[in-house]
């Protein structure tokens, strides 16, 4: 829920993030997807995000917050002038070998350091 323009959540937040940002040009944008095992959160920093959902599209501005619930398609797309920062805060269960989490954390070299590995 929302207290106090706090997003607070006990499913949330026993999970662990992973966290990466993403910097588009004016007109970029990031495909639709779905991520089918782990919530989303996006902030934005820098600039405003289009984040499209089932619903359509919703304008984020900087400083402001999109939720995005495990297997929802959204995509990020900024319709404006100048270049726009976010950073997407993964909130993962598990990793389970083969999976797309898996996927996504070899490739931000998060797996070395769990398996022990430098």
């Amino acid at each position: 829920g929302v207290a106090g323009g706090l997003l607070h959540s006990k499913q949330l937040l026993l999970r662990r993030p992973h966290i990466h940002r993403t910097t588009l040009a004016a007109g970029a944008s990031r495909p639709v997807h779905r991520d089918g095992d782990h919530d989303v959160l996006l902030l934005v920093l820098e600039g405003a995000v289009e984040v499209v959902h089932p619903g359509g599209a919703t304008t984020v501005a900087r400083g402001g917050l999109a939720f995005l619930p495990a297997n929802t398609s959204h995509g990020v797309r900024n319709g404006g002038a100048a270049t726009s920062q976010h950073l997407a805060i993964e909130f993962l269960d598990e990793v389970a070998r083969g999976s797309a989490t898996e996927d996504t954390m070899a490739k931000h070299k998060i797996l070395r350091g769990l398996r022990g590995e430098p």
